[in-house]
């Protein structure tokens, strides 16, 4: 665990050990054409604005705005204003489950702010944030002791059950008591997000999760509104167009690293979901 000060955010971001917490001063400058988020990132503006793209959305940062990101998410075009100031917690999965007690709270939160990665919050609740990473920092920068861990863990602890503390009034969610789908649609997301290449068969889930395919795509449906079917093929898009955005892989590999041996399916498939041929994907990005 270390704090570090005026570092490279893009560099640091992916040096996370599976116990190791991360605190960055104006970390790294903008802008920042992209960058593969592996760990659990929030970041506090203190100043100034800040804009990027979560792959098909564009969003902004203003003062005492927070964004979280999960692991596992590409931030792209990253741009800043000259007086944005920010603070910025990194932290491993590994760590963040083994500090934090997974309840029906928590699952409620964390489904908000997939949906909803900025919070805006007031300015005294962004300076309790920001006394609570001043504090964490002091404490990083002290010489080990036998119980160092232990007390930094509990002040991880508490840095994020006041957050979402903070965010729990902003929840657009109602129903709060304990729920075995809300587990399962969990599970089934971390299964979508760990398959590489992407399986896109709900069969390939639901066999997993020893559920029929029926009530998978009926759980999709209560918390997404979807079936199970268009939040895979979701996730695929999405990867697909990340790739063809952001690589210079040809098309054909592209296909093979995406599960798809047939390269005629491959150019049907996407354009069935982006209404264009993989090229011309690439080109209309390009312009």
């Amino acid at each position: 665990m270390e704090y570090i000060e005026n570092t490279d955010l893009v560099k640091k971001m992916f040096a996370l050990s599976e116990n190791d917490v991360k605190l960055l001063d104006h970390a790294g400058a903008l802008p920042l054409e992209g960058a593969l988020c592996d760990v659990f990132l929030v970041v506090l503006c203190i100043n100034g604005k800040a804009w990027f793209r979560l792959e098909d959305k564009v969003f902004e940062m203003k003062q005492w705005d927070v964004f979280f990101c999960k692991p596992n998410t590409f931030v792209e075009n990253a741009m800043a204003s000259i007086d944005f100031e920010r603070r910025i917690f990194l932290m491993s999965p590994a760590l963040f489950e083994s500090i934090l007690l997974v309840n029906d709270n928590v699952l409620d939160a964390g489904f908000f702010l997939i949906e909803n990665p900025i919070v805006g919050l007031d300015e005294k609740e962004a300076r309790q944030l920001l006394q609570n990473f001043e504090f964490l920092r002091s404490k990083l920068s002290l010489p080990k002791t036998a119980h160092r861990k232990e007390i930094i863990n509990l002040l991880l602890q508490l840095m994020v059950y006041e957050f979402l503390d903070c965010i729990k009034p902003k929840l657009q969610l109602h129903d709060y008591s304990y729920s075995s789908s809300k587990q399962l649609f969990r599970r089934f997301m971390e299964l979508v997000n760990d398959n590489t290449p992407l399986h896109r068969d709900v069969k390939f889930y639901a066999d997993r999760l020893c559920i029929t395919s029926k009530y998978l795509s009926a759980v999709c449906h209560k918390y997404v509104n979807k079936p199970a079917s268009e939040v895979i093929n979701g996730c695929a898009v999405s990867h697909l167009k990340r790739m063809l955005r952001t690589t210079d892989k040809s098309v054909k590999e592209i296909a093979f690293e995406a599960g798809f041996d047939n390269l005629s399916f491959f150019g049907k498939y996407v354009r069935r979901w982006l209404g264009m041929s993989p090229r011309e994907y690439r080109m209309q990005q390009g312009k």
